[in-house]
């Protein structure tokens, strides 16, 4: 029997990704930002929304990526599911096939 992918949660997707590029965009830290730069200066509120825009980019790019390789997990269970499929409906008739030419034998 083939192996069925793994879907993890939305959130766990977007956390395992955003937490290589940028941390404070993961969903644990996303409520505290407000609080955390609440005395910073507009100069500096430009500058984090510049990295965070350059974070939600990269974020991007990668959540393409391992959806095309979940995808490609999907197809090659797809096809293993089949092949099993097959596999068991013919040794169900040949099973099938023997019994009845055994019958027939005596």
């Amino acid at each position: 029997m083939p192996v069925v992918p793994v879907l993890p949660e939305a959130n766990e997707v977007y956390d395992a990704i955003m937490r290589e590029i940028e941390p404070e965009l993961t969903t644990a830290l996303l409520s505290t930002l407000e609080q955390t730069y609440k005395n910073e200066t507009p100069e500096q509120a430009e500058t984090r929304s510049v990295r965070y825009r350059a974070a939600l980019v990269e974020y991007e790019k990668r959540f393409n990526a391992y959806m095309l390789e979940l995808e490609g997990q999907v197809r090659g269970f797809q096809k293993a599911a089949s092949v099993y499929a097959e596999a068991q409906e013919s040794g169900a008739d040949q099973t099938k096939l023997d019994q009845l030419e055994t019958a027939l034998s005596f």
